[in-house]
């Protein structure tokens, strides 16, 4: 009874050597701590010198020196131009901010039409939807924050979590 008691334990332990045993691409900054890293299965958008615009896609294998991206594009280190860093604060108040405004007006003209409520439509919830709706779709387009890979001040790498398990 008590090796069942440790089982899940040793699998949890056996388990945790492979997850870690992945590799990492990282943009960071020579010299400082500042740096953010992408895992397998995380989304990126990125521009590099052969492609002009910029595209999102999501990481499916991370190599030595390649990226491998679930629409089949190889990318290479040496490739990337841009990396662009979704803001977690700006996608969560744009998240936030639209839906609020597109039901916070309908919602006070539906309460006032089941009320018989004088005038159905007002002015100031009209007001405050639209400032919602505008300011969360203001914040949706700058959500993307753009770091020039030049070596000098940002640079891209992929550190392989295996050989440090050796």
């Amino acid at each position: 009874m008590k090796k069942l008691f440790f089982l899940p334990f040793v699998i949890l332990l056996l388990m945790s050597f492979k997850l870690m045993a992945q590799n990492t691409f990282i943009v960071e900054s020579p010299g400082t701590s500042n740096n953010f890293k992408f895992y397998v299965n995380n989304k990126i958008k990125l521009k590099t010198k052969t492609i002009s615009k910029p595209f999102k896609s999501e990481i499916k294998v991370i190599k030595d020196s390649l990226l491998i991206l679930k629409n089949n594009a190889n990318v290479s280190l040496n490739e990337i131009e841009i990396v662009y860093k979704e803001s977690r604060g700006a996608s969560i108040l744009s998240k936030i901010l639209i839906p609020i405004g597109l039901i916070f007006a309908p919602l006070d003209i539906l309460n006032n039409a089941i009320n018989k409520d004088k005038p159905i439509v007002r002015s100031v919830p009209l007001l405050v939807s639209g400032i919602c709706l505008s300011a969360g779709l203001l914040i949706s387009l700058d959500r993307y924050r753009p770091y020039k890979i030049d070596n000098k001040k940002w640079r891209v790498k992929i550190i392989d979590k295996s050989s440090l398990m050796k």
